[in-house]
């Protein structure tokens, strides 16, 4: 269990290299900033770097912020 619990911990500390903020909780200033650019009409690579997250991530926040409809939904 320690093993992977150490595997895992690398894994995040290699994705943070691209993404500093992967696995962070979201705050309400950035749920905040991330709405607003979003509907000024920022593409999901910039607002990945705005933010520091993968573009998966920026869509899930967006789906779970009711923003965007659920790509599990298959419409």
């Amino acid at each position: 269990l320690e093993l992977s619990g150490n595997r895992r911990e690398k894994e995040i500390a290699e994705i943070r290299k691209t993404h500093p903020r992967a696995f962070m909780k979201w705050n309400d200033d950035e749920e905040k900033k991330l709405e607003e650019l979003f509907r000024k009409g920022t593409g999901m690579e910039d607002l990945s770097k705005e933010f520091g997250r993968s573009t998966g991530s920026i869509m899930a926040r967006l789906e779970r912020m009711n923003l965007i409809e659920s790509r599990a939904s298959g419409e």
